[in-house]
């Protein structure tokens, strides 16, 4: 028909109704195909269900013959089915865990046992002696180590004790710490050694002057070869006039001479400061006494009044008149210008301390009615302290009796008020 204007279209088959058929047909396959496969799936699931089911039957009946060895299957299956398969499986994974806990607890104790036995065989291998561990491993008598050494119940290097130990079976993790600690003390004792046998150096001889004496002088010292310094002797370079040289080298006044006179007087002076001192602070230690026992016990007194009228105080024994006593006391200025003075020019006082005087002095004159009592007190202490050093005979006359003073005893009871003359009354 080429060329004769006829649509060639109208001569073509149409087949889409065929398709549409065999794709209608080919869903009912699928459809058909998907239901086979999902029966087959749930059969297999169900028969696997019931195999399993059957297995834990199987399993619960087992475990329950075992507990009870004489029951019969059938009771053993009717208990089962009584419990049903959620308990069986819970009592199966309670079984398993305390299973676990056993085997953990069996290899712990088995663990514990094993370094019990280790320890052990450590604790003979340090204390077997060379020749008792060579007699263990059958050594002849020729092989046996001899010396002191070898009958010391130690190993007598870490070598030794290294071949000791893995002889015995004991783990390297014990044995190894043990080993490179004994290699340390070794080589300390070996470095030890070889410092004691090196030739000590010789040590330097300086001089210097000096008139830290207040004349001048020249030192010798001697220098270790580890910087150590040690004065050897001292020498006046200048021996004026009146005085004269000691066998130490130091400067001493000559019989007669002006300096000795001088010296002499000093000495005086400084005996009477000291004596002087001496008898004031046995006056400030009494008032503290005094004033102690009215503190802790008020029951002996009253505040501005003491009188012997009612028996309870000496005449005039008031705080504050023991206060005023203290305030005013000079021991401390005389110990002070006399340590400043002494002949020495240093401390006849003992271990005193400029900052010592200072912090006592501060205290003196504060004392009075308007302070604490127990801040009183502990002034009073410090103060005293001071007096001890300056003169420690005074600490075995007065330390018991101001702590006897200074500690406060039991409350006085309750008393009716004290009948008075007419026109007194307490403030």
């Amino acid at each position: 028909m080429l060329g004769q204007g006829i649509n060639p279209a109208l001569g073509r088959i149409d087949y889409s109704p065929y398709a549409q058929g065999a794709v209608i047909g080919a869903q009912g396959i699928a459809q058909g195909i998907s239901a086979l496969g999902q029966g087959v799936s749930k059969g297999i699931q169900d028969f696997l269900r019931k195999k399993e089911e059957k297995k834990l039957e199987q399993d619960g009946i087992a475990l329950i013959k075992t507990e009870f060895p004489n029951i019969s299957d059938e009771a053993a299956r009717a208990g089962y089915k009584a419990v049903g398969p959620v308990a069986f499986l819970t009592s199966l994974q309670n079984l398993a865990q305390s299973r676990t806990q056993q085997s953990v607890q069996d290899m712990q104790l088995a663990e514990m046992r094993r370094n019990i036995a280790e320890q052990e065989r450590l604790r003979q291998v340090l204390s077997t002696s060379p020749a008792a561990a060579a007699i263990q491993t059958g050594a002849t008598f020729e092989q046996l180590p001899s010396g002191a050494a070898a009958f010391r119940p130690a190993p007598a290097s870490a070598e030794g004790f290294l071949q000791q130990a893995q002889a015995a079976g004991i783990s390297p993790t014990t044995y190894l710490p043990i080993a490179a600690s004994m290699a340390g003390v070794e080589k300390t004792r070996a470095e030890t050694k070889a410092l004691e046998a090196k030739p000590a150096g010789t040590p330097k001889i300086e001089t210097y002057e000096t008139s830290e004496r207040g004349y001048p002088e020249r030192v010798t010292i001697e220098i270790a070869p580890n910087g150590v310094r040690r004065e050897l002797g001292r020498v006046a370079t200048n021996v004026p006039e009146g005085m004269k040289r000691t066998p130490s080298g130091g400067l001493a006044p000559e019989a007669g001479s002006k300096q000795e006179a001088e010296k002499n007087a000093k000495d005086a002076a400084f005996q009477q400061s000291y004596e002087t001192g001496l008898e004031q602070a046995r006056v400030m230690l009494n008032a503290m006494e005094n004033a102690g026992k009215i503190i802790t016990q008020p029951a002996l007194s009253y505040q501005g009044f003491g009188s012997t009228m009612l028996g309870w105080t000496p005449t005039a024994a008031s705080l504050n008149g023991y206060y005023q006593t203290i305030n005013s006391n000079q021991a401390l200025n005389t110990i002070r210008n006399a340590r400043k003075e002494s002949p020495s020019g240093g401390n006849p006082y003992g271990q005193l301390s400029v900052k010592e005087f200072e912090s006592a002095a501060s205290l003196q004159g504060t004392f009075n009615r308007e302070l604490e009592d127990k801040v009183a007190i502990d002034n009073m202490n410090q103060v005293a302290g001071l007096l001890y050093k300056a003169y420690p005979q005074l600490k075995d006359e007065y330390e018991t009796r101001l702590q006897s003073a200074f500690s406060e005893p039991p409350k006085p009871s309750a008393r009716a008020n004290p009948m008075l003359p007419n026109g007194w009354s307490f403030r």
